[in-house]
């Protein structure tokens, strides 16, 4: 049976921000930059002074103890980055069969597990992240579906060309549609974290048709994805600090802290991987996984290029997401508030919330167990429906959140639109 083209197929569904904010965020952009050109040149002259006088440098350590720690802290960055080698959990038979597709000018890399004749899962990684990202989804997906893991272009091992334009949503969208057609895939389950969710969410409204259903992990919609609090790793600031380029993705390649605060959950003792063949991987050695994967300039400058263009575009307003949908969010994610996560649900015609208690950034990361245990009873393969479980939420924002709207396990039933949606059938 031919697919039905809906009238709104493929249309322009974003409008860019006023001339006026786009001057305004690239004057500050300068300015920022410009401080950060002066630190670096303050730097350098201190490392060249260190060298040139030698002799002096145990005097200078002793009582100016902060300039000693800066030079140290520069040249073990430079060998931790020399010392990384590939990390073998990357290729770990669990995750799926490594593969590539061209399109065009663009080859995107993905990871595909699962039966091919079972209802497809498309994965979209956030920022920093790539298909390693859903390595704890995808072995439990797979059993029902046919899961597809993609590097999002400029992420890891899909093409990463330079120019900006290459990146705006537009592109990515179609890109993403055309990865979709290649595989023959007529509509998949759409799931996005971060800035794969904002992708996710643009790409269900301009391309509706090809989203069965769409599942947002800390990924609140587009127009409000660009005001984050003043708690975030990636501040209002830190998006306007980028728009210059060159210079953030030098600062990042050399700044490996920058890696090992955005996976700080890491370092518990839970984060660990186990291989298919038994041997386990502790946090740390997964942070080291990321560490190679970014290690370049050339690394960073496609994820940077998806905030350089994404931040200047802005749904229109009256254009709503037609499949079902379910928001999935961390009551501690430093960088939005749950009211934010609420407003979203507003541009969605059938959507449920769930608050996951005590994750951060990366639920699905941290508390793995409690999203797998939303996306089986939400997805089930094609045979379950949604069966609710109701029990008693735990903490203070849960018991709060239970007050006015319901609660079913670890996570929260938020009323969208008047109605109370206690799941989302097949």
């Amino acid at each position: 049976m031919a697919k039905v083209i809906p009238k709104n197929y493929g249309k322009d569904i974003l409008e860019v921000v006023k001339w006026q904010e786009f001057i305004a965020i690239y004057v500050h952009s300068v300015v920022l930059n410009f401080f950060i050109v002066c630190k670096n040149t303050l730097l350098s002259l201190k490392t060249y002074f260190d060298n040139r006088f030698a002799p002096t440098r145990q005097h200078i350590a002793h009582k100016f103890p902060a300039l000693s720690i800066i030079g140290k802290r520069e040249n073990k960055v430079s060998k931790q980055h020399q010392s990384i080698a590939c990390p073998q959990q990357l290729m770990d038979p669990k995750l799926g069969q490594h593969k590539y597709i061209k399109l065009k000018k663009t080859k995107l890399h993905y990871v595909e597990s699962g039966d091919e004749n079972d209802h497809p899962i498309l994965l979209l990684h956030g920022f920093p992240d790539c298909f390693f990202g859903w390595r704890y989804q995808i072995p439990v997906l797979s059993q029902s579906h046919r899961v597809i893991a993609l590097d999002l272009k400029g992420f890891n091992d899909s093409d990463k060309p330079v120019l900006r334009h290459n990146y705006r949503p537009n592109v990515i969208c179609s890109e993403i549609r055309d990865f979709l057609d290649v595989l023959n895939i007529k509509a998949a389950t759409i799931i996005g974290h971060d800035i794969g969710g904002v992708v996710g969410w643009i790409f269900i409204q301009k391309f509706p048709e090809y989203a069965s259903k769409f599942i947002a992990i800390s990924a609140c919609h587009p127009n409000f994805f660009w005001h984050p609090s003043k708690t975030a790793l990636t501040t209002r600031s830190w998006f306007t600090m980028i728009q210059t380029p060159l210079l953030p993705e030098n600062e990042l390649k050399k700044n490996v802290r920058f890696i090992e605060k955005f996976y700080g959950h890491l370092k518990k003792e839970s984060s660990i991987m186990e291989f298919e063949n038994g041997e386990k991987v502790k946090g740390l050695e997964q942070i080291e996984t990321y560490k190679y994967i970014f290690n370049s300039s050339l690394d960073w400058t496609g994820p940077l290029n998806y905030f350089r263009n994404l931040m200047f575009y802005r749904v229109k307003s009256g254009v709503n997401v037609k499949c079902p949908c379910i928001l999935i969010s961390g009551n501690d994610d430093p960088n939005y508030k749950l009211e934010t996560i609420i407003k979203s649900a507003e541009f969605c015609e059938n959507s449920s919330i769930r608050i996951i208690e005590g994750a951060g950034r990366f639920p699905h990361q941290s508390h793995w167990n409690e999203v797998n245990q939303i996306l089986v009873k939400y997805l089930g393969g094609t045979r379950r429906r949604i069966i609710q479980e109701e029990v008693i939420s735990r903490g203070l924002v849960g018991r709060m959140i239970n007050k006015v709207y319901g609660v079913s396990q670890h996570y929260t039933n938020l009323s969208v639109n008047g109605n109370i949606f206690s799941g989302l059938s097949t």
